[in-house]
C-alpha cells in the first residue's frame, strides 16, 4: 500500500502550529487569514510551479492555482489568464519568471518562500528542459505531439537541437538547422553541453538569487566568484552572505530561524510546507493555516503537481500539451546517460560548489527545525526521511568555507553516497 504523506504530513504540521502556540491549528478556511504580501524566490527547476500556487493562496488570489502568463511558456502550460493578476497587483512579488526582488529579500515585514533542490540534479533538469535554462542548447521533439512543433511557434523534423552559437538560421522557420538524428547528434550534444558546464551564468544559482540577482544573470556583479581561480576569499563571503539570508535554525523562536526567509528542499516537499507553515506563523499573526489540498498534491513529479495545480484552476489536464518532450530513441539514450554517467554528472557538480554547501545548510536547518518540534522521533516522520531524503554523491563537493576547496577543484571526494541521519542532523554514509 503507497504512503500517503500528504496526509500525514498534514497532519502534523495541524500538530506542529499547536506546539509553536498558534490557534490556527484545525482551521482549515484557507480564506478566513492571509498575508499581505509574499515574496517569492522562484528557483528555477526546483517546484517553482508547485510554490507560485501556495504563495498566491497565502496573500488570498483566486482563482486556486500556480501563477503564470496565460498562455504559458511552454504554450498551454497556463490554463487560465486571472492567475497573473496576483503578481500584477504586487501581492505575490516574483511570482513569475526566476528574478530576486533584492528589497523584499531584506524587508522583514515581507516574508519571502522558496525551494531548492539538490543541486547537481537541478542542473541537468534545466539543461534539458531549455528556453532560459538553457540557452546554449535546446532540445525539441514537438511539444508532446510529435510534430515537430517547437516552443517558438515554429515546425521542425521532429528532433531540432537549436544551437545559439550557431547563427544558422532555417528558412521555414526562422530557426537554427536540425542537425538530424543520425549518430553525430550526440557528437553535437555532447559539445553543448561543456558549452554549458563552461559557462558562468549557470554556477551556483541560488547563492547568486539570494544576493538579489536573477537566476541566470550574465552581469559581472552576478558573477559571484569563480571556485576554480584563485578567489576563495570572494567564494567565502559570496556563501557566508547566501546562509545569512536563510538564516539558521536555533537562534530564534521554536521552529523559526533568524531570518525571515523559508527555504525549503524539492526533495523533502511535503515536509518543507510542513515546516514553512510553522516558519510563517511564528513570525506574523496573519499567516494561514496549512491547506491538505496542498499536501496531498504534492506527491508525485513536478508535472503531476503542475496538472494538480492547473486542475484547481479549471483548467482540463488533457488539453495541456505545453511540456516540453522529446520523443526521439536517440535523446532518451543520451538523456538518460548523462542523468547516469559519473564523467557527466561531474561537470554538473563542478557548476555547484557554494550551492551544494548551501543545500547542507538548508537541510540541516529543516532537521534541526524538526528536532526542536520534538517530532524527530515519530515513527512516520523518521519514515518519511529516508524514503525522501535524496543519496547525496559528493558531499565534499561543497564549498569548505576557510580553505577554499571543494570536489570540483581539488579532487576531494567522498568514497560513497552519503545521507543526513535525521536522529543527529549529520551526513553519514549510506552504504
Amino acid at each position: 500500500m503507497t504512503q500517503d504523506w500528504g496526509q500525514d504530513l498534514y497532519d502534523l504540521a495541524v500538530v506542529a502550529l499547536g506546539r509553536v502556540g498558534t490557534s490556527q491549528h484545525g482551521r482549515l478556511d484557507a480564506a478566513s487569514q492571509t498575508l499581505q504580501q509574499v515574496h517569492l524566490l522562484r528557483v528555477p527547476k526546483a517546484s517553482s510551479t508547485s510554490m507560485s500556487a501556495v504563495a498566491r493562496r497565502l496573500v488570498g488570489c483566486r482563482p486556486p492555482g500556480p501563477c503564470c502568463k496565460y498562455p504559458g511558456d511552454p504554450w498551454g502550460s497556463c490554463p487560465n489568464k486571472a492567475l497573473f493578476m496576483c503578481e500584477a497587483s504586487g501581492k505575490v512579488v516574483g511570482c513569475t519568471d526566476h528574478y530576486a526582488n533584492p528589497t523584499s529579500l531584506r524587508d522583514p515585514q515581507v516574508p519571502t518562500v522558496s525551494m531548492m533542490r539538490e543541486p547537481t540534479a537541478r542542473s541537468v533538469s534545466a539543461f534539458f528542459y531549455g528556453g532560459a535554462h538553457n540557452t546554449e542548447c535546446s532540445f525539441n521533439g514537438g511539444g508532446g505531439n510529435g510534430r515537430g512543433i517547437t516552443s517558438r511557434g515554429g515546425r521542425g523534423a521532429g528532433l531540432v537541437l537549436r544551437l545559439a552559437a550557431s547563427g544558422g538560421k532555417s528558412k521555414a522557420n526562422g530557426l537554427p538547422p536540425s542537425i538530424g538524428t543520425g549518430v553525430n547528434s550526440t557528437a553535437e550534444w555532447v559539445a553543448c553541453l561543456h558549452g554549458y558546464a563552461a559557462k558562468e551564468k549557470y554556477r551556483d544559482i541560488v547563492t547568486r538569487m539570494l544576493h538579489g540577482h536573477y537566476a541566470y544573470a550574465d552581469t559581472p556583479e552576478a558573477q559571484l566568484c569563480n571556485p576554480s581561480s584563485n578567489e576563495k576569499g570572494k567564494c567565502d563571503k559570496a556563501l557566508a552572505q547566501a546562509v545569512s539570508v536563510v538564516g539558521t535554525v536555533g537562534s530564534a523562536t521554536v521552529g523559526a530561524s533568524s531570518s525571515n526567509v523559508f527555504m525549503g528542499v524539492s526533495e523533502l516537499y511535503e515536509l518543507s510546507l510542513l515546516l514553512m507553515h510553522v516558519h510563517l506563523a511564528t513570525h506574523s499573526e496573519a499567516a494561514p493555516p496549512p491547506d491538505l489540498r496542498e499536501f496531498r498534491g504534492s506527491s508525485g513529479s513536478g508535472h503531476a503537481r503542475k496538472h494538480f495545480y492547473s486542475g484547481l484552476a479549471g483548467a482540463s489536464n488533457s488539453n495541456n500539451s505545453g511540456f516540453r518532450k522529446n520523443p526521439s530513441p536517440e535523446y532518451a539514450a543520451f538523456k538518460a546517460r548523462v542523468e547516469s554517467e559519473e564523467g557527466y554528472l561531474r561537470l554538473f557538480e563542478k557548476l555547484n560548489p557554494l550551492d551544494s554547501a548551501l543545500y547542507l545548510h538548508v537541510c540541516k536547518n529543516l532537521c534541526s527545525t524538526v528536532h526542536e518540534l520534538g517530532m524527530h522521533k515519530l515513527p512516520v516522520l523518521q519514515r518519511y526521511w529516508t524514503a525522501h531524503f535524496p543519496l547525496l554523491r559528493a558531499p565534499t563537493a561543497a564549498w569548505v568555507p576557510g580553505n577554499g576547496t571543494s570536489a570540483g577543484t581539488s579532487g576531494s571526494r567522498s568514497p560513497g553516497p552519503s545521507t543526513m541521519d535525521l536522529a543527529t542532523c549529520e551526513l553519514r554514509s549510506a552504504q
